[in-house]
């Protein structure tokens, strides 16, 4: 049997999920509305609308004018003290005067994931994972421990053999 979640108000946090009354189903349980969210994929800002993974860009001041920016432009936000430094795509940075915490906030969680306490990464630009780095625009950036393992879980991998770069493998023979 399949649950399903009543959502009231787009403004109501408590949010109640309801499964149909059956024998071997327990009562409904309120679920916390920050989880809730996590596991919507959304993320809250006091006093923001939520951010979301369909939200496309989002505006940063730049001299006297906002610009759009698209999320996917942004390889990997980096923490500098109280100020956040965004790396882009073809190389270029942009310093914003809010902490990484903050600005993590205003991004959907979705596409972002934090992978240190110095760094939130955009996962569609993910080349690869080596120990405890991955590599992401060229850049090596460290994963901290606590969040390997909910990071892992976010991919599917598949194991092959392990050839040397001038090995190729070998050829099936055909039976005929």
């Amino acid at each position: 049997m399949i649950g399903y979640l009543l959502l009231r108000d787009h403004n109501d946090y408590n949010l109640i999920p309801l499964a149909r009354p059956g024998d071997d189903q327990p009562e409904p349980q309120r679920i916390p509305a920050d989880a809730l969210h996590r596991l919507l994929g959304l993320t809250l800002s006091a006093g923001s609308p939520a951010a979301s993974p369909w939200h496309e860009a989002l505006f940063i001041r730049r001299n006297d004018a906002y610009v759009k920016v698209a999320y996917d432009e942004i390889l990997w936000l980096e923490a500098s003290r109280s100020y956040c430094i965004l790396h882009f795509g073809d190389g270029h940075e942009w310093t914003v005067s809010y902490p990484l915490a903050e600005v993590a906030r205003r991004f959907p969680c979705g596409r972002f994931l934090r992978i240190h306490r110095s760094f939130l990464v955009n996962i569609r630009h993910i080349d690869s994972f080596a120990g405890n780095q991955l590599l992401i625009g060229g850049r090596y950036l460290p994963i901290g421990l606590q969040y390997k393992e909910r990071i892992l879980a976010c991919f599917d991998f598949l194991k092959t053999e392990n050839k040397g770069p001038d090995e190729k493998p070998s050829a099936r023979k055909k039976a005929f």
